[in-house]
């Protein structure tokens, strides 16, 4: 589908968005509190294990690490915290909703 260029550029691509969102929840869970904290770090796992996925990826295209199915537990942990992340935003947007009814 790609070439050796094409796919491994859009490997280090995806990688460095990783980071960057890496560092912006880090930058949100150091500036929150509480229940949106426990949110953005659900949310941060995910985007870690997602950049782990990518590195071990790219570690793989240069056969330093050999192929196995490294790809289905991160995509498996990914999913995995991102749920449980937007189910804390989701409570405590309920929260939210229930106080301005109030």
């Amino acid at each position: 589908m790609f070439d050796f260029n094409t796919e491994l550029a859009f490997l280090y691509a995806i990688f460095l968005f990783s980071l960057v969102s890496i560092f912006l929840t880090s930058w949100i869970v150091w500036h929150v509190e509480k229940k949106l904290d426990i949110s953005y770090k659900f949310f941060q796992l995910a985007i870690i294990v997602f950049s782990l996925g990518i590195l071990f990826e790219i570690l793989q295209f240069y056969n330093l690490i050999s192929a196995w199915h490294w790809e289905k537990i991160f995509k498996g942990l990914f999913i995995i915290f991102f749920t449980v992340a937007v189910f804390e935003m989701r409570d405590l947007i309920l929260k939210f909703e229930d106080k301005d009814k109030n």
